[in-house]
Parts: structure tokens; C-alpha cells; sequence
């Protein structure tokens, strides 16, 4: 199998575990506060992926990696800024709008490319992003209806945006950092990045817990609660970053950024499976956005030789 058709199933599994990541991270929150969630989930993650690197005779990349500035810029700007970001605006909007916020990163990445590294995105990239962008703006204010309704609620929509569009820009910053550490593999940079995201988070949660805004859930939410962090934890951390380093590397990192826009699709389902309601607008400006994906998909497969 060509490595580009590689890299494609590997985003892809991790486009839809992320997905699904995002509702069943909304439903954790009502029983435990965002700085923990993360904490745990990254906390768990390193050890699981250096017990990883132990087991195969590894671990020397480790201290390699601790040595290199990039790694953590990477870690703790890149992996702890994006998760702690999207997670507390999941405080403040629903995930069904956050998801499709998260898929302005395509966009996002296209034109931090160009500012960076002068590689002037096609017209025809350029025209499916507008159309991406459109469509997320369709469905965040929900074809306009958003602005009829209270302040307050309208505040409160925005600022979750807000803080969700401003975990994509640290992801875009985390993806197009790890570009630059391709000379390690998907393992080792998902591990040295999950290491190094630890102590932000750790500092993040200490900060939230002096000033009393943690919430430790009861004893009877943990059944529930841990199904939810196992899945964030192992599939959604573990598996999902391994899938996407690898990925992004064999197939590019704006063709990875742009696999994200699947990410409305997954979450959509699984916000019907629990039997919510989604907004005709919402559903409109989801199919706005895979219509850009596909178009986008099908043309850069013409250019290939």
C-alpha cells in the first residue's frame, strides 16, 4: 500500500475516534471539571506509552527528547493548550458546534502554511476552504437565529467558540511542530508530546484547584465516568495521537488537517444516538463542509501522477 494511501486510513481512524471523542468528553464534564479530565487523561497516557517504549528497549528517545526545546513547545503549547482550550469552551457551547469550529483548523493550517513557508495553498484548496468556512459559520449561528435569541445565551455560544477556535490554532501549531520531528517515529512523538504536555496540565489543574474550581465527581457517577475516561484516555490519547503522528507524516500535514472535517460526521451520530435534536442549520453546514472535503479529496487525486 503507497504510504499517501497509508497516511489516509491512519487519520481517518483517528478523525473518528475523535469524533466520537467529544460528546462522551461533554458527558464526563457533568461529573468532573475539564483540568481534571485532562490531567488524568494525559497523565495515564505517558505512563501507558513509556511502558510502551520500556517493553520494546526504547526508553533512550525519552531522554533524547526531553532535551530538545521543540518537543515541549510541541507538548505543552501544541497537545496540553489545544485539549485544555476545546475542553473548557465544551463548557459553553455544545459539542455538535465545538466539532465543527475544530474543523476550521483545515483553513487555519492552509494559511499558517502560506504566512510560514510560502506554499500558496490551489485556488481550488482555497474555494473548498471558503466553502468549509461557510458552512461552519452557518451552523455555529444556526442560519442566524443564534443572534434573535437572549444576550446572555448568545455571549455565552461565542465564548465557547471563542475557546474552541482557539484550541484548533494550538492544534494547527501542534501538527505543523511535530512536522519538524519526523526524523522520530509516530510512537516516539506522541510519547515525548504527551510527556512534555504533563506539567502544563498539571500546573493548569493545581491553579483551578487553589481557586476552587475543580469538581471531583461522587462515588456514584464513577461507573459511568470511568467507561467515559477509559475511552478518552486510551482510544482517544493513546491510540488516536499514535494514528495521527503516523498518519500526518505519510500523507501530509494539510491533507491531515483537512481529514478533521469527518470529525462532524462521527459526532453528529453520535450525538443522535443519545437522542438529541440536532439544528436543520447544523446539518446544513456539516454537508457544507464534507462537500468541501470531498470536492477538495477528488481534485488533489487528479494531480497525483
Amino acid at each position: 500500500m503507497h504510504a499517501t494511501t497509508q497516511g489516509f486510513f491512519l487519520t481517518l481512524a483517528a478523525v473518528l475516534a475523535w469524533g466520537a471523542q467529544l460528546p462522551i468528553a461533554a458527558g464526563a464534564m457533568q461529573h468532573i471539571d475539564p483540568a481534571s479530565i485532562n490531567f488524568i487523561r494525559y497523565g495515564l497516557a505517558s505512563l501507558t506509552l513509556a511502558g510502551l517504549l520500556a517493553l520494546r528497549r526504547d526508553t533512550a528517545v525519552i531522554r533524547q527528547g526531553l532535551q530538545q526545546p521543540l518537543v515541549w513547545w510541541a507538548g505543552m503549547v501544541g497537545m496540553a493548550g489545544s485539549s485544555s482550550l476545546v475542553y473548557v469552551g465544551l463548557k459553553f457551547t455544545r459539542p455538535e458546534i465545538a466539532v465543527l469550529v475544530i474543523a476550521l483548523q483545515p483553513t487555519m493550517t492552509a494559511m499558517a502554511e502560506w504566512v510560514l513557508y510560502r506554499r500558496r495553498p490551489a485556488r481550488v484548496t482555497l474555494l473548498c476552504m471558503a466553502l468549509a468556512f461557510a458552512g461552519v459559520s452557518w451552523a455555529v449561528t444556526r442560519g442566524g437565529e443564534l443572534f434573535a435569541q437572549p444576550l446572555s445565551q448568545v455571549s455565552q455560544e461565542l465564548l465557547g467558540c471563542a475557546f474552541v477556535l482557539a484550541g484548533a490554532a494550538a492544534w494547527v501549531f501542534y501538527t505543523l511542530t511535530c512536522a519538524r520531528l519526523r526524523h522520530w517515529s509516530g510512537l516516539h512523538v506522541t510519547t515525548l508530546t504527551c510527556i512534555t504536555s504533563v506539567p502544563a496540565l498539571a500546573l493548569s489543574w493545581a491553579v483551578m484547584l487553589a481557586l476552587g474550581w475543580t469538581q471531583w465527581p461522587t462515588p456514584e457517577a464513577w461507573p459511568e465516568l470511568s467507561a467515559r475516561l477509559t475511552f478518552l484516555v486510551f482510544v482517544g490519547v493513546v491510540a488516536a495521537m499514535f494514528l495521527w503522528n503516523t498518519g500526518a507524516a505519510r500523507f501530509g500535514t494539510l491533507n491531515a488537517m483537512l481529514m478533521l472535517n469527518f470529525m462532524p460526521i462521527v459526532t453528529f451520530l453520535v450525538r443522535a444516538l443519545e437522542g438529541v435534536a440536532l439544528h436543520a442549520a447544523e446539518i446544513v453546514g456539516g454537508l457544507m463542509v464534507v462537500l468541501a472535503l470531498v470536492t477538495n479529496n477528488l481534485w488533489q487525486r487528479r494531480q497525483q501522477p
